[in-house]
């Protein structure tokens, strides 16, 4: 049951300059919102992640006090209470959180069935905006004036529409690690196809454009990686109608699918740009 005694202890947390990590952690724990998502930043180490989740979670709690909340946070990898901490029994996957893995098998450093690999690709790619869409949250100002509402709202809306697709992507992502279960192409399409207007990826990118000079060389060079990678397999679902090359070409015909990878495609180019950039001026 939620307690309803440390609405206010959140709030002075929030308002505070300090946000101390473990203060804020046990007010979370006092207030009995979202167990799984507590025990799980309790094992956790206190990092920039850690904190912008925490903040996150308090957030919610201060906000939907009274509302029922499902006890998930996919970032986290906690869904429904549950907190998967290896993904299946292979050794090559245990150990891997869901972005690590997605990003293995997008560079082609792991294999994995054609539906299971697009379910596993498309979450982490969700993973990647969601914490995106975080740390923009948590450079917002608290002020109440409308700008900064409007960007709150817009930042949250975003967050709230790959939290929905997440979910509804990891029974098919789990179903395949924890029991080997190949997800049929169709499902995970229906799935990505299921998007609001205007989908949350496009919101974050007008609200913030990666700062990839924030990152590591090392870390840079493997976003490089996996965007080459991207524009190989979205190029190839142009000119094969499969992500890899076939033996003839079997261009796809022009359709909304089509200009939505050629869409795709010109984003990216323009990250490997800024990429290539940006690892020039690391020396």
């Amino acid at each position: 049951m939620v307690n309803g005694n440390q609405r206010q202890k959140a709030i002075d947390w929030l308002n505070s300059r300090s946000r101390n990590f473990a203060e804020g952690v046990a007010i979370l724990e006092a207030s009995g919102f979202k167990p799984g998502v507590v025990r799980r930043l309790k094992s956790i180490d206190e990092g920039e992640g850690a904190r912008l989740h925490l903040v996150e979670n308090i957030r919610q709690y201060v906000r939907f006090f009274g509302c029922e909340v499902e006890d998930t946070d996919a970032e986290l990898g906690v869904i429904d209470g549950q907190q998967p901490e290896e993904l299946g029994q292979e050794d090559e996957k245990k150990g891997l959180t869901l972005d690590e893995l997605g990003m293995k098998v997008e560079a082609g450093e792991m294999d994995a069935p054609a539906g299971a690999g697009r379910a596993i690709i498309e979450y982490a790619r969700m993973y990647r905006e969601r914490e995106m869409a975080h740390r923009k949250m948590a450079k917002v100002a608290e002020g109440n004036d409308d700008e900064h509402v409007a960007e709150r709202r817009t930042l949250s809306d975003a967050i709230d529409r790959l939290t929905t697709r997440m979910e509804k992507l990891y029974p098919l992502v789990s179903g395949f690690l924890d029991e080997g279960t190949i997800p049929e192409d169709d499902a995970v399409e229906a799935v990505l196809a299921d998007e609001e207007p205007k989908d949350a990826a496009a919101v974050v990118e007008e609200t913030e454009a990666p700062d990839f000079e924030e990152l590591s060389k090392e870390e840079l060079q493997k976003q490089l990686k996996s965007a080459r990678t991207k524009i190989l397999r979205k190029s190839n679902l142009l000119e094969y109608q499969q992500e890899t090359k076939g033996d003839v070409p079997n261009p796809l015909p022009d359709c909304p699918k089509r200009v939505k990878y050629e869409t795709e495609i010109a984003a990216l180019k323009k990250d490997v740009e800024r990429l290539q950039y940006a690892i020039a001026r690391k020396g």
